[in-house]
């Protein structure tokens, strides 16, 4: 099992308040065969000065790379050209591995022999507190009714999942961030790139698209501890009043229709076009 590289990519900008935390959790990694690939968007801060220092102290590679920003997706995918790893395990600035998270999916990969998983996660607060509890993004997958003791293997045909309660929230995404995502350089290079035209839902949409061809291996292990806080991405979207949502439902019903519930079908429809709502006493439900 030693054998097999992970590539531990962490896509930086101005993250100096969190990343000694991200890197010390790296650092204390029970696996020992990784890699470090660090690609940052020009940071202004002190972010490549930290990162610096833990290369030199680091017992393992550390590569790196600066550039001019291009997008969030696109940092992540200079991470993944960089990897050399046969498998990926991504790590963003404000969030944290824990011990055993690399060795946990390391020996998960070589139980089933899939090319992407993804785990569940801890949510923290800006000071590293547990708020899992206290929030409704706690677990993904209750919203579609998946639960399950060791890991899931969900396939295409889970999809008809969506339909447990949901009313039109098919951009919910019910398999986790980034960093809960370990996948084979393979997998990633055989996706594609991320979808520069999104901001805020660019990672399911990946997901998405990795799901076209490859079985998602989900583990009921909470192995990342996922921070919430006002200066993340996500958070200053909203703000930005960013909405995705019916991109991914048009992606969801052109790619996935014949795996969805036809339920779910029907309330894409009359969402989309509201006349049809007129017909909901002809059109059967």
């Amino acid at each position: 099992m030693e054998n097999t590289l992970v590539s531990i990519c962490i896509p930086t900008y101005n993250g100096e308040k969190f990343i000694q935390e991200a890197l010390d959790s790296v650092r204390n990694q029970t696996y020992k065969n990784i890699e470090v690939i660090i690609s940052d968007d020009a940071s202004k801060d002190s972010t490549m000065a930290i990162c610096e220092q833990f290369k030199e102290k680091a017992p393992f590679p550390v590569h790196i790379y600066s550039h001019q920003p291009e997008g969030i997706g696109a940092n992540w995918d200079h991470c993944i050209q960089r990897a050399n790893g046969e498998f990926i395990k991504f790590l963003f600035q404000d969030d944290i591995l824990e011990p055993n998270c690399v060795e946990e999916f390391v020996k998960l990969q070589h139980q089933t022999g899939e090319n992407v998983f993804y785990c569940k996660r801890k949510l923290i607060d800006e000071d590293g507190a547990d708020i899992s509890e206290t929030t409704y993004i706690a677990d993904l997958q209750t919203p579609i009714n998946l639960t399950f003791d060791d890991f899931y293997l969900f396939t295409k045909k889970d999809l008809k999942k969506l339909a447990s309660k949901y009313s039109t929230a098919l951009s919910h995404n019910f398999f986790g961030e980034p960093v809960a995502c370990f996948a084979s350089k393979k997998a990633y290079v055989s996706t594609g790139k991320h979808n520069s035209d999104l901001k805020q839902l660019v990672d399911f949409e990946y997901s998405l698209r990795l799901l076209e061809h490859y079985p998602v291996v989900i583990t009921a292990q909470k192995l990342i501890r996922f921070r919430v806080h006002k200066q993340q991405t996500t958070y200053r979207n909203q703000l930005s009043d960013v909405k995705e949502n019916d991109i991914i439902n048009d992606y969801l019903i052109k790619k996935y229709f014949r795996y969805l519930d036809r339920r779910v079908i029907m309330r894409y429809y009359y969402n989309k076009y509201p006349l049809l709502s007129k017909l909901r006493g002809k059109i059967p439900f």
